[in-house]
């Protein structure tokens, strides 16, 4: 699997540039079918060809099939992955409108099944290197899954109005019913049409066990990721602290050392306001350190007044009489305070 990986790394690429290209069309494309209750053909057109990339990709990388995915856009004769778009129909323009609301669900059946079948796909990589053959109930699985996954982007990005069905495959054909295949239409034990996957026993097995084992491996993911998150940005916001507590100590000491000179005075301003203002931006990104929005903003907002001061101090001269005036003393006190209150309940913050 991993040697695969890189062997079609480049249509991988290529597959991420039109994945980005379709969700800025998609944006443009939900105003045009908000507004005429119509997806734009040309916001069609992307999303099958961004939707062909994608499956070719996961077919190869997957051993659902040996031969090499192509590059072309379009459907050849021989590709293994074929994606039958029905014409466009009209739209609701309520379900448009909460679009991300209604798919929600079916997003989260397909993503907890694609975690779950990642951790199949790893011991298939192993099977497959022994045998040389990928069983054939995960294959047939896997076709479910990825069919699953296109009706929800499809539904997702407008190509459909219908919503998408079948994470476990379609009903198997009663004996005896009317069936479609791709030469016209067969009495009997019918083989299901060409878009409809039925299910075996053991493939559907698969598919249920990658829902069970994806629940927990999602939840842990994003338990993982947000903790991940709130500590290193935990650790940028307590680096930036230090930073400007060690900065502070240093400009008050080089603020003794330039006496009265204005160009010394003013150099040294600058760098604390510079510092000041890095540090406000340091809280502004990273607001989910785990500590109190109100802490946060209570900080930044002191440090961006002080810096402000100092800019304007820093920009007075040519003497000492305009460096004393250009703000008024009580002001920069107050401001002083301020920032080392705010400092103070930071602290506090990141110490609890």
């Amino acid at each position: 699997m991993l040697l695969r990986f890189f062997l079609v790394l480049p249509l991988y690429v290529v597959t991420v540039f039109v994945g980005i290209a379709t969700a800025g069309v998609a944006v443009v494309g939900w105003f045009g079918a908000l507004a005429t209750g119509r997806a734009p053909r040309y916001s069609r057109d992307l999303v099958s060809v961004y939707l062909r990339l994608s499956l070719r990709v996961d077919v190869y990388t997957a051993f659902m099939s040996d031969a090499f995915p192509r590059f072309s856009l379009d459907e050849t004769p021989d590709d293994v992955v074929r994606i039958h778009v029905p014409e466009a129909t009209p739209l609701n323009r309520w379900a448009v409108l909460g679009r991300i609301v209604l798919v929600a669900p079916a997003a989260i059946v397909a993503a907890v099944m694609g975690t779950g079948l990642v951790v199949v796909e790893v011991v298939m990589w192993v099977v497959v290197l022994a045998s040389g053959w990928l069983p054939s109930p995960v294959h047939d699985a896997y076709r479910a899954a990825l069919r699953y996954w296109a009706r929800v982007s499809a539904y997702l990005l407008l190509v459909v109005p219908a919503y998408p069905w079948g994470p476990l495959g379609d009903r198997p054909r009663v004996r005896g019913a009317v069936g479609t295949s791709g030469l016209g239409t067969t009495m009997g034990d019918a083989a299901p049409a060409d878009d409809e996957i039925a299910l075996g026993p053991r493939a559907r097995a698969v598919l249920i066990f990658a829902i069970v084992l994806g629940v927990p491996l999602s939840a842990l993911s994003a338990f993982v990721q947000l903790g991940g998150t709130s500590a290193y940005q935990r650790q940028q916001v307590v680096g930036a602290n230090n930073t400007l507590v060690s900065q502070i100590d240093t400009y008050d000491h080089a603020a003794r050392g330039c006496r009265l000179h204005v160009v010394c005075l003013e150099a040294n301003d600058r760098v604390l306001a510079g510092e000041l203002s890095t540090f406000a931006d340091t809280l502004a990104d990273n607001e989910a350190a785990g500590i109190s929005t109100t802490v946060i903003d209570r900080a930044r907002r002191a440090a961006q007044d002080l810096a402000g001061l100092l800019y304007l101090q820093a920009e007075a001269g040519p003497s000492i009489a305009d460096y004393r005036e250009a703000v008024r003393l009580d002001r920069l006190d107050l401001a002083d305070q301020a920032l080392l209150q705010a400092l103070g309940g930071l602290r506090t913050a990141l110490n609890s």
